[in-house]
C-alpha cells in the first residue's frame, strides 16, 4: 500500500471512527472506544479493552471463543459488547486447565455469567479441543487465546481451531510480550502464523497481538494493520488505544480503592461502634475504679489505724519487755547478793562447824580422860557408876544434838548451792 493510501487509511481509522463519513464505520463502533467495561478485576487485558470494543462493534461477530481463561475480564467485556452489537450472538469461554486435574469456573464468575448473558455465554471447563470438535467449520468469528508457561495454547490454535475459522475471522493472541516468550516455539509458530496474514501487535500489558485470518478483511482493520510508525498519525493511534486502556486501568484501581475505601469506612464504623462500647466501658470501669478508689481508701484508713494501733501494741510491749528487764537485772542484783549473803552465812556456819567440831573433839578428849579416869578409878568409884552412865548419855544426847545441828546446816548449805 502507498503512503498516500496508507495517511488515507488513518484517517478513515481515527476520524470515521468518531464521525461516520461511509458506510464501513458507524457512530457505534466511534463510542465503543469510549464503553466502560463493567466487569473489572486486576488482568493485564485491562490495556486493551479500549480495542476489544472498538474491534466488535466493527467486526460484530457471530461466535466468539477465548481459550486458557484464568480471569473473566476479556471474556465478560466481549459478552457486554456483543450484548449490544449482535443480539443473536454466542460466546464461549473455556476455563484453563493445568494438567490433567479438575477445574471449576470461580463461584463469582459462574454467577455472573448466568446472571446476565446466560441466554447466548457458556463458560466450559473441557479441553479445547473437545470443545473444537462440537463446533461447525467456519463458524467462529473471534477467537482469543490467552497464552499460558506452555505451548498447548499455540499448539492447539494450530491444531484444533484453524478449521474451525471464518471467512472473517480475526484472532487475538494475549500473552506475546510477556518476559522469555520470544524465546520460546510458541514465538516461531505465532510468527510463522503471522507471516499468512495481515498481523497488528499491541506492546502494552502482557501484549496483545491481532491476526486478520479471514479472507474477508475489514478496511479499518487493514488500515490499522498497514500503520508503521513511519505513517502519519501512528503514533496518535497507539496513544487513542493506549490511554483509553489506561483509563480501564484507573477505572479499576478506582473501584478497588473504592471498594477499600468502603471497606475501611465500614472497618471505621466498626471500630467507631467499638469505640462507643468501649467508652462505655471505660466509663464504667472509671465509675468502678472510682469506687474501688474510696474502698482503697477506706481499707488504707483502716489500715492506718491498724498500723496506729500496732505501734502503740508494740510501744507497750517494748515497756513491758523493759520493765521485765530491769526486774530481771533486779532480781540478778538480788540473786548475786542473796548468793554473797548464803556464801557469808555459809561460811559462818562452816566457822560454826568448825567450833562445833573442835568443841566436840575437846569434849570427846574430856570424855577419854574422864574414861581413863574413871577406867582408873572404877574400883574407886563404883558409887559414882550411875551418874558417870547418866553423864555419858547426856554427852551422847549433846553429841547427837550437835550431829543434827551439823546435818541441818549441811543440809541449808546444800539448799543454798541448789538455790
Amino acid at each position: 500500500m502507498s503512503q498516500k493510501n496508507k495517511s488515507t487509511t488513518l484517517g478513515t481509522l481515527v476520524a470515521d471512527s468518531f464521525m461516520p463519513a461511509s458506510n464501513l464505520t458507524s457512530p457505534q463502533a466511534a463510542g465503543a472506544l469510549f464503553w466502560r467495561a463493567r466487569y473489572l478485576q486486576e488482568a493485564a487485558i485491562l490495556q486493551h479493552l479500549p480495542f476489544l470494543f472498538w474491534l466488535l462493534a466493527i467486526l460484530r461477530p457471530r461466535r466468539y471463543v477465548e481459550t486458557g481463561m484464568t480471569d473473566a475480564v476479556s471474556y465478560f467485556a466481549v459478552c457486554q459488547a456483543m450484548d449490544k452489537t449482535e443480539p443473536d450472538g454466542v460466546c464461549t469461554g473455556i476455563w484453563h486447565q493445568i494438567g490433567k486435574n479438575p477445574v471449576s469456573v470461580p463461584e463469582g464468575v459462574h454467577w455472573r455469567n448466568t446472571e446476565f448473558y446466560a441466554e447466548f455465554s457458556q463458560i466450559l471447563t473441557e479441553p479445547p479441543a473437545k470443545v473444537a470438535r462440537r463446533l461447525r467449520d467456519g463458524s467462529v468469528d473471534l477467537l482469543l487465546v490467552n497464552m499460558q508457561d506452555d505451548d498447548s495454547p499455540i499448539n492447539s490454535l494450530t491444531l484444533d481451531w484453524t478449521c474451525k475459522l471464518s471467512e472473517r475471522a480475526v484472532v487475538l493472541v494475549h500473552g506475546t510480550s510477556r518476559p522469555g516468550f520470544e524465546e520460546t516455539p510458541s514465538a516461531v509458530l505465532l510468527r510463522d502464523l503471522g507471516a499468512r496474514c495481515p498481523t497488528v501487535h499491541f506492546e502494552g500489558g502482557d501484549g496483545l497481538s491481532v491476526l486478520l485470518w479471514g479472507s474477508e478483511r475489514k478496511e479499518q482493520l487493514l488500515g490499522l494493520a498497514d500503520l508503521t510508525p513511519e505513517t502519519p498519525g501512528y503514533s496518535d493511534i497507539r496513544q487513542v488505544f493506549q490511554r483509553l486502556g489506561a483509563a480501564h486501568r484507573f477505572e479499576w484501581e478506582n473501584r478497588r480503592n473504592s471498594q477499600h475505601l468502603r471497606d475501611q469506612q465500614s472497618n471505621l464504623d466498626r471500630l467507631q461502634k467499638q469505640n462507643v462500647g468501649l467508652t462505655r466501658e471505660l466509663e464504667e470501669n472509671v465509675l468502678l475504679s472510682h469506687e474501688r478508689g474510696l474502698q482503697i481508701a477506706t481499707m488504707q484508713a483502716q489500715l492506718h489505724d491498724l498500723k496506729v494501733e500496732q505501734q502503740a501494741w508494740e510501744n507497750e510491749t517494748k515497756q513491758q519487755i523493759a520493765a521485765l528487764e530491769a526486774e530481771q537485772e533486779e532480781q540478778a542484783v538480788w540473786l548475786q547478793k542473796a548468793e554473797a549473803g548464803h556464801a557469808e552465812r555459809l561460811q559462818k556456819s562452816s566457822r560454826e562447824i568448825a567450833i562445833l567440831m573442835s568443841t566436840l573433839e575437846t569434849e570427846r578428849q574430856k570424855s577419854l580422860a574422864l574414861l581413863g579416869e574413871a577406867e582408873a578409878l572404877r574400883n574407886e568409884n563404883t558409887r559414882h557408876q550411875v551418874e558417870r552412865e547418866e553423864r555419858e548419855r547426856n554427852h551422847r544426847a549433846a553429841e547427837e544434838g550437835l550431829n543434827q545441828q551439823n546435818r541441818e546446816l549441811q543440809a541449808q548449805l546444800h539448799d543454798l548451792e541448789v538455790k
